[in-house]
């Protein structure tokens, strides 16, 4: 009897540890696919590090970047007062031309953006905020668009592959304005060809850049520094997806990621919650019948069971979800996993709430039938 206490309460069978950590679970599709033989490099987007240049080596940059003709510039820098007039005014037209995008931020119901006198057209801009739930510290959505006071504003990523795609392929996902979407990611920073900005500053040309989505943003210094934090955020290319202890993938390369499932078309089908909420239903009802029948009929070996139950359910529902992922279809399947494996625990309440209702109202029930 002793052992078999020691076996249910074994931290393997902790099932609600293990129903939050769903994400995480998720999250290592994402650790396998970048360890697999067929990561390539994106074909759209090239990347450039500023790391931290001046603003005169940063309009040179943008020109430089503007000759190799690429379809799009986004710039990933927020440049968000005044310094030397001159070199602000070289700055300035290197942002206006038609094909470059500006970031700005929106912090605490407030627009952080470029000086009026670095400004660009709104429609060359976008938000570089990712999404807008503070209670979620790894980036797995983005928000394409929010309305804001009244008016709609478009994000960094979303507004630069609009820009590559055109008119033609105008971007048209139901319902893109108001839900966060999830992002497929398709690979860290080494599935983006790189370059420091010094690397492009000192070159003559860059054909590579030609037609290309070219992204200036901060990616560390040196380029991929492990322990520059700069701009860094917690995502599911993390390796170590248990026990995070710092931030993995630079802003750039989540706003990369986002543009390059824009640009191929590669959305994940979410599942829609009322399919959630029916399967819920289902599995619940079938649970707690199944259990109370054998709370009743078999007690001696009802806990073990139970947890076996539990894990094993738990285990499948994970395995299902990592599959569908590959499949590129989002089952999100913690709140399934919660209250299906939550109702089997509160079994004991339903026995007192019986009991109360059979001693004040005479109501029979399972349990308690004469």
């Amino acid at each position: 009897m002793f052992g078999i206490t020691r076996l249910v309460n074994f931290g393997a069978f902790d099932l609600y540890r293990l129903a939050f950590k769903e994400f995480s679970f998720l999250d290592t599709y994402y650790a396998e696919k970048l360890n697999s033989d067929e990561q390539k490099i994106s074909q759209s987007i090239v990347l450039v590090n500023v790391q931290h240049q001046s603003r005169a080596q940063l309009a040179n940059l943008i020109e430089l970047v503007q000759q190799q003709k690429p379809k799009v510039i986004g710039v990933d820098v927020i440049f968000d007062h005044e310094k030397e007039p001159i070199t602000d005014e070289k700055l300035w037209e290197a942002l206006q031309p038609e094909n470059v995008i500006s970031a700005f931020a929106i912090q605490n119901r407030q627009f952080v953006k470029n000086d009026p006198k670095l400004g660009v057209f709104r429609h060359k801009l976008g938000y570089a905020n990712f999404n807008f739930d503070s209670y979620n510290a790894v980036i797995r959505t983005f928000q394409a668009k929010k309305i804001f006071d009244g008016f709609e504003f478009s994000s960094f990523p979303h507004r630069v592959a609009q820009h590559f795609l055109g008119r033609q392929r105008k971007i048209e996902w139901k319902n893109i304005s108001d839900k966060s979407i999830p992002i497929n990611y398709s690979g860290g920073r080494q599935y983006f060809l790189t370059f420091d900005a010094d690397e492009i500053l000192e070159s003559k040309s860059l054909p590579v850049l030609a037609n290309k989505i070219v992204l200036l943003g901060y990616l560390g210094t040196p380029t991929g520094n492990v322990y520059d934090i700069e701009d860094k955020h917690f995502t599911p290319l993390n390796q170590e997806f248990v026990g995070k202890s710092a931030p993995d993938t630079f802003g750039l390369v989540i706003h990369a990621n986002i543009i390059e499932m824009l640009v191929e078309q590669k959305r994940l089908i979410q599942v829609p919650v009322w399919v959630l909420l029916l399967v819920g239903f289902v599995l619940t009802f079938v649970a707690i019948s199944y259990f109370i029948k054998l709370n009743k009929r078999r007690i001696e070996r009802y806990m073990l069971v139970r947890k076996l139950t539990q894990l094993c359910f738990t285990i499948f529902f994970v395995i299902l979800a990592l599959w569908l992922l590959s499949n590129n279809i989002y089952f999100k399947i913690t709140e399934l996993i919660w209250y299906t494996v939550l109702s089997i625990e509160c079994i004991w309440a339903y026995k007192i709430l019986s009991n109360y209702m059979k001693n004040k109202f005479g109501w029979e029930s399972y349990f308690f039938q004469d």
